[in-house]
């Protein structure tokens, strides 16, 4: 973690806010309440979900608590170092392509799809 970060974070107010040290150099500020993970839970819950069952793709620290929460976390070979670690925690699958081509082959392993027919 970088010190710049953690000494940030201790000079935070306890008022209900949440810093995510993103891309190595941006600070991004909301309600300790926001998340990608709350936000799923709220359609997992609209749409009678569990989160057991749905698959999350990131690439962040802004993304670890939902990669954390969901049943079935991916990123890609480009992910910073800690959302990998994240994935690889929970056993979930990390992509050896980056990028895009990252992103098509989590589609492809979501989907089932043999490489023959996705090539």
């Amino acid at each position: 973690t970088d010190p710049r970060y953690v000494a940030l974070q201790t000079r935070v107010p306890p008022v209900g806010l949440k810093l995510v040290f993103t891309y190595g150099k941006l600070v991004e500020c909301f309600a300790s309440a926001a998340g990608k993970l709350n936000a799923f839970r709220f359609l997992a819950v609209e749409l009678g979900l569990n989160l057991d069952n749905i698959a999350a793709i990131g690439d962040d620290t802004n993304d670890l608590d939902l990669l954390d929460g969901v049943g079935q976390p991916y990123t890609i070979a480009s992910a910073f170092p800690v959302a990998r670690e994240a994935v690889a925690r929970r056993g979930g699958f990390i992509a050896q392509a980056g990028s895009h081509e990252g992103i098509a082959e989590v589609l492809t392993h979501i989907l089932g799809i043999s490489e023959s027919v996705a090539s």
